[in-house]
C-alpha cells in the first residue's frame, strides 16, 4: 500500500511538472555549435506551438559530452546556448516574454563506456518553455515578506473594476496557490492607468460603481473572490493607488495602458 502511494504522489508531480512546463532537446554533431536545418525546424515547429494566449519564459541551457577540455566544451556550449537565444530573438515571437540561456559544459559520463566519437545525446540544447504566470506564482510560494509580484494577466476592462473572462482562471489559481500555502499573507494592490502625471492622486472613475475609486474597487474585488472562495480575510488586504505608481509614464501606446491597469501581488507573510 505504502509504494502504491508513493508511486500515485510521483505520479502527481510528474503530471504537475508537465501541466507547467514544455521542452524541447536539440543535438549537435561533434564540435558543432551553429543550428542545422533539421533542429531549426524543430525549435519555429515548437514556437508556432506555444499559446497564443498565455505569456511564456524560456530557459535554454545547453551541453557537451567529454570530448575536449573543460575549458572548451564551457565555450562551445555557451555558444550553443547564445546562438539559440538569437534565433528565438530573430523570430519575434510575441508569445515569449523573457529568455535565459547557459552553457553547463560536459555533462559527467557516469558508468557509461566512453567512445572515441563521444556521447551525442549529451551535445545537445534543452528548451525549457513555462507559463509566466505559473513561474510567478510559483515564486510566490517560497517569497520572502516584501516581495511584490505583478500577474500581468490579470487585466481590466476601461473604467471598470470587473476582471476580464480570461483573467478569472489566473485568480483562481493565485486561490489554489493561497490554499496549498496556509502561512502566505498577501495585500492586493490596485492601479489604473491614464493619469496625468505619477503625481497625480486622483483615482479612476468606475464605471460599474460610479465613483472614483478605481484602483480601489479593483483590489476590492478580487479580496471579495478569494474571501468568497474561503480564503480566510485576515490572510488578506487591499488598497488601491490610482496612477501614483504606473509601470510605464508616459504611456506611449494602447499596450502600456493595459498594463498599468493591474492588480499586484505584496507579501505581507510567508
Amino acid at each position: 500500500m505504502k509504494s502504491l502511494c508513493l508511486y500515485l504522489l510521483l505520479l502527481l508531480n510528474l503530471f504537475t511538472i508537465n501541466s507547467q512546463t514544455d521542452t524541447l532537446n536539440i543535438h549537435y554533431k561533434i564540435g558543432e555549435y551553429k543550428i542545422n536545418k533539421e533542429n531549426y525546424k524543430k525549435i519555429q515547429e515548437k514556437l508556432a506551438q506555444l499559446p497564443k494566449d498565455k505569456k511564456m519564459t524560456v530557459a535554454i541551457i545547453s551541453s557537451c559530452d567529454f570530448l575536449g577540455s573543460n575549458k572548451k566544451n564551457l565555450e562551445l556550449s555557451y555558444k550553443r546556448a547564445l546562438t539559440v537565444k538569437k534565433l528565438i530573438e530573430l523570430h519575434h515571437n510575441l508569445t515569449i516574454s523573457s529568455i535565459t540561456y547557459k552553457g553547463i559544459g560536459e555533462l559527467k559520463t557516469g558508468n557509461r563506456k566512453r567512445t572515441k566519437t563521444g556521447f551525442k545525446s549529451d551535445r545537445k540544447t534543452t528548451l525549457i518553455f513555462k507559463d509566466e504566470t505559473q513561474r510567478i506564482l510559483d515564486n510566490m510560494a517560497n517569497s520572502k515578506k516584501g516581495d511584490v509580484f505583478i500577474l500581468r494577466d490579470i487585466l481590466f476592462e476601461p473604467g471598470r473594476h470587473l476582471l476580464k473572462k480570461e483573467s478569472l482562471q489566473v485568480v483562481k489559481r493565485l486561490l489554489k496557490v493561497l490554499k496549498e500555502n496556509p502561512k502566505l499573507e498577501i495585500e492586493l494592490i490596485g492601479h489604473v492607468c491614464c493619469g496625468r502625471s505619477p503625481t497625480d492622486s486622483l483615482d479612476g472613475y468606475d464605471k460599474d460603481t460610479r465613483d472614483y475609486n478605481l484602483s480601489k474597487n479593483r483590489a476590492k474585488h478580487i479580496y471579495k473572490y478569494l474571501v468568497y472562495k474561503k480564503i480566510d480575510s485576515s490572510r488578506l488586504s487591499h488598497k488601491g493607488y490610482g496612477f501614483l505608481k504606473p509601470l510605464y509614464y508616459p504611456e506611449e501606446n494602447d499596450f502600456h495602458k493595459k498594463l498599468n491597469r493591474r492588480v499586484e501581488i505584496k507579501i505581507v507573510n510567508n
